[in-house]
């Protein structure tokens, strides 16, 4: 019997329940929407259902996998990996079904957002059989390629464990290429999809409630891909993180994803009309005659603690690393770091006017004698240095893919370029946000009634501005990262040599682009558009955004330490993995 340690059972757990999970919810979904309301009825709801049946025995088959594998690992003479394989083959052909329907719906989601009238026009006259058959035919295209192309036939070899030994190394390729054909697909008009809701939702256009529905819910999907599924496999299959002994990690991960959608169905659904977010929130209320706090939420106090913790040891960690790396080891020599340890700096002193700015407020609303306007510099200080360490950070991601890309003219080029250009072309940026402010917008220190947050003290004008610039710098950021996992996946997939101080000034700057998706751009994008209300809840944002910027600082340090990062073979347990 083979012994496991206790991350594979905790894993293996955690999938079965969220797979569960999964398979119910979504037999829920079928059950009440399209036997029970008849809304399969609505052309915008059809492929999403068809999505969700795939869904059911994708989970069932993931189920049965988990379960199997368990016993495969401890018994394999009661269920030999022959059957666990023939399991999570099947469940890879739903997989693969699901996968392309995904990409079909989203670029079906951006044609009715973008020429709605000619959508409709045309769509209704194309039948749902002849893409249901190209999808099926993506499914059974696995077992084709498997036992047809690549020559595959059972029994295993004795002692095969693992997808990485039972299927053909042709195999793994077409998988990895069909990953990221349809997880490219769908996270590409994702995007779009959420840039043109973005731009509705700010010109306040109205649209039906099925069409904002139905954009939610692929927007949920293109989301979870991302995050969920194609992050994690391009991550772990550079071995940034070696998940071999964790059991199946990117399997519980896409499940745990599946199990986030079903729910967001579920709530989308249920709602009877979908109202955008007004621009303006109010954690607590105040007495502007006696000044004297009148209601305040509990979450206000967690979210502040949170920050202010955050934004403590984010100003510790970052001097501790702009000690060690420039005044100690001298690495702001080396051209790789020399921008990214400039952003730690900004950082450092972000966090600083950050924790001042909150600290204020928090001690405002007990004593009430720091001027507004002193709090409110404190708070567009740190503003200030939001927007040039954003901006920074994406040309950093720009930097690094042109670096990995055309590395020779990257150097070539990048070593006549002076830092001092980038600096002031940042720095303005992010003090072109006082001009905009004060001159643009005329704010005059006026305080809003019922206001404990810097974004609803400014005027609709900055707060317009200010979604825009952060569309900008999120938007880049993120797809240069993206671009630049890519690239870093098919140097590992080719076993390409790649010097450590490149690979770990790359693997930085794809943690910012991670951290900026995960704790920046997606919280803002819920609060932005009301999915979730924090009207009481405080500095949520804020307080997702420090934590970001602590999770960057510990993967620096562990980063900078290792000397070497070793390269990994091409056959993994993960490419496959459920």
């Amino acid at each position: 019997m083979l012994v496991l340690n206790a991350s594979f059972w905790i894993f293996t757990a955690i999938g079965v329940i969220v797979t569960f999970l999964t398979v119910c919810l979504s037999i829920y979904i079928l059950y009440k929407y399209t036997i029970d309301l008849k809304v399969w009825n609505k052309i915008e709801y059809q492929f999403i259902f068809i999505r969700v049946f795939c869904d059911i025995f994708n989970g069932i088959a993931g189920c049965g996998y988990f379960v199997s594998s368990g016993f495969t690992l401890l018994y394999s003479d009661i269920v030999p990996f022959d059957v666990t394989f023939l399991v999570g083959l099947v469940g890879s052909n739903f997989l693969e079904m699901r996968s392309f329907l995904a990409a079909i719906i989203a670029i079906e989601r951006v044609c009715a957002t973008l020429v709605p009238l000619k959508y409709y026009h045309y769509r209704r006259r194309i039948s749902n059989t002849p893409i249901i058959i190209f999808i099926v035919s993506t499914g059974l295209a696995v077992d084709v390629v498997l036992f047809g192309f690549c020559d595959f036939r059972l029994p295993l070899v004795p002692g095969c464990v693992n997808y990485a030994c039972a299927t053909p190394p042709c195999f793994l390729a077409y998988s990895s290429v069909t990953k990221v054909i349809y997880c490219s697909i769908n996270a590409l008009f994702s995007s779009i999809l959420c840039c043109k809701l973005f731009l509705l939702s700010w010109r306040q256009a109205s649209a039906p409630v099925d069409l904002r529905k139905a954009n939610w819910i692929s927007l949920t999907d293109g989301l979870s891909t991302l995050v969920f599924e194609l992050l994690p496999t391009l991550i772990f299959d550079s071995r940034i993180i070696d998940i071999r002994a964790y059991g199946p990690v990117i399997g519980v991960l896409r499940q745990s994803g599946r199990a986030v959608e079903a729910l967001a169905i579920v709530n989308l659904m249920e709602r009877k009309k979908l109202v955008p977010a007004p621009r303006i929130s109010h954690s607590f209320r105040i007495n502007l005659s006696s000044g004297k706090m009148v209601e305040l939420s509990v979450a206000y106090w967690i979210f502040s603690s949170v920050s202010l913790s955050m934004m403590f040891t984010m100003v510790l960690m970052n001097f501790f690393i702009l000690y060690k790396y420039t005044l100690e080891n001298k690495t702001w020599k080396k051209l790789e770091y020399q921008l990214i340890l400039l952003r730690v700096t900004f950082d450092a002193l972000n966090g600083m006017s950050g924790f001042t700015y909150i600290s204020l407020n928090v001690i405002d609303v007990f004593y009430n004698f720091v001027p507004y306007d002193v709090s409110f510099t404190f708070g567009m200080l740190g503003f200030n240095l939001m927007e040039i360490r954003s901006f920074l950070a994406a040309i950093i991601a720009i930097e690094r893919v042109l670096a990995t890309t055309i590395p020779l003219k990257f150097y070539h080029y990048r070593s006549r370029v002076s830092n001092i250009i980038i600096v002031g072309f940042v720095v303005s940026l992010g003090l072109s946000s006082n001009g905009v402010l004060f001159g643009i917008c005329e704010y005059r220190f006026a305080q809003v009634p019922g206001c404990t947050n810097f974004n609803c003290a400014t005027p609709v004008c900055f707060q317009r501005y200010t979604s825009m610039t952060r569309m900008i710098y999120s938007t880049s950021n993120i797809v240069f990262s993206l671009v630049l996992c890519y690239k870093l996946f098919w140097l590992s997939w080719k076993q390409a040599k790649v010097s450590a101080d490149i690979r770990k000034a790359n693997l930085l700057s794809l943690t910012d682009g991670v951290s900026s998706l995960c704790f920046e751009m997606l919280p803002w994008l819920i609060s932005y558009y009301g999915v979730v209300d924090i009207k009481s809840l405080g500095p949520v944002i804020g307080a997702f955004r420090t934590t970001g910027r602590v999770v960057e600082a510990v993967v620096m340090l562990y980063l900078m330490k290792k000397e070497i990062i070793v390269q990994p073979a091409r056959a993994s347990t993960t490419r496959l993995n459920w």
